[in-house]
């Protein structure tokens, strides 16, 4: 009962908010700033604004805290649920990617006893080695066997920060405003500058 209470009482509250939304823009848009007067009325009215917009974020969480933590919850249980499939997933993959692997591997050296023949042929004819390796086929380990393709991507990962090139570096912006909130004023390639921001209590 009285979570419905609250309900009715913040839609009333929203309702009112609403309604005081519908000039405020043309309102600060024709407000003038020209005295001493006409700067301290202007705190108190963002003061005022400053007091709404927190209200309408106390009614925001009021409304979607609830759905926020189902959301929550639903997401942490139907992660359990699928857990013991990714980690299976996970363990076939390895043990798939191992065994094209070792495949690889034992192809490569066959290749290569192939060619040594193959050389051995050539010199003895007295042809190349690619006349002698035309009419044998080229084995590879196939990319796709039943319903599952390897793919193929390129990574990179850092492995010296001092020799990666700047290209590849990007800034932290988080870092840079902490060290200037420590008092640095001085950053190469930075650009650090004062602004000026109305704040309210």
């Amino acid at each position: 009962m009285e979570n419905k209470e609250e309900s009715k009482k913040a839609e009333m509250e929203l309702a009112e908010i609403r309604k005081q939304a519908g000039d405020i823009i043309s309102r600060a848009t024709t407000y003038q700033v020209v005295s001493e007067k006409t700067y301290e009325d202007a705190t108190k009215v963002i003061s005022w604004i400053a007091g709404v917009i927190k209200r309408v974020e106390a009614l925001r969480l009021f409304h979607t805290k609830p759905l926020n933590e189902q959301v929550k919850r639903e997401n942490e249980l139907h992660k359990g649920y699928a857990k013991p499939f990714v980690d299976a997933r996970n363990i076939m993959d390895t043990k798939m990617l191992c065994y094209r692997r070792e495949e690889q591997d034992k192809l490569a050296k066959e290749q290569e006893k192939i060619k040594k023949e193959a050389e051995k042929v050539a010199k003895k004819e007295g042809i190349s080695v690619d006349e002698v390796m035309a009419g044998v086929e080229q084995k590879e380990v196939p990319q796709t066997v039943g319903t599952a393709t390897v793919i193929k991507k390129w990574v990179g990962v850092v492995i010296n920060e001092d020799e990666v090139e700047r290209q590849y570096c990007s800034s932290d912006s988080v870092k840079i405003n902490a060290g200037i909130k420590l008092g640095i004023r001085k950053m190469k390639g930075i650009q650090i500058s004062e602004k000026e921001r109305i704040s309210t209590r």
